[in-house]
């Protein structure tokens, strides 16, 4: 049984890293979703300043696992 080709392990490489980078994409749309429905029920007075808090929040967070992804997988 042979070893399979540094092509074959570059491809499953890749896939898995695709598929991280898709789950967190995910997860924070997720997390971002829900966190303006909460808002919207109990802040709806100051709905906007936390809309635009929370989208900085989460573009910093966002950049922060795409670095991560890229440099640890």
């Amino acid at each position: 049984h042979r070893p399979p080709p540094p092509y074959t392990l570059y491809k499953v490489y890749t896939q898995n890293r695709y598929i991280v980078y898709k789950a967190a994409h995910i997860y924070t749309l997720i997390s971002l979703y829900i966190t303006i429905v909460h808002l919207q029920r109990y802040l709806y007075r100051y709905i906007y300043i936390y809309i635009y808090i929370y989208i900085y929040i989460y573009i910093y967070i966002y950049i922060y696992i795409y670095i991560y992804i890229y440099i640890y997988i």
